[in-house]
């Protein structure tokens, strides 16, 4: 959620990070819990439908809008 709030909103003086997921897409190749990805986005990435869903809600996608400083744990 941390990731998500960079790239929205400039209302924090800073922002601390800790096992967020930054590109859904890469988090549903990397994870042995499918069943959260699946859940969350409506299919695997394979589906176009869950890929478009993941890639609309993906904060990788607005990171030229992060202003905030944080902290990654």
């Amino acid at each position: 959620m941390i990731y998500w709030m960079a790239g929205q909103t400039s209302r924090f003086r800073a922002l601390v990070a800790h096992d967020g997921v930054f590109q859904p897409l890469s988090m549903s190749g990397t994870t042995e819990e499918l069943w959260f990805p699946h859940w969350e986005f409506g299919g695997s990435p394979l589906d176009p439908t869950a890929r478009g869903v993941m890639e609309k809600w993906s904060p990788a996608n607005f990171i030229a809008r992060w202003r905030t400083p944080m902290l990654i744990v």
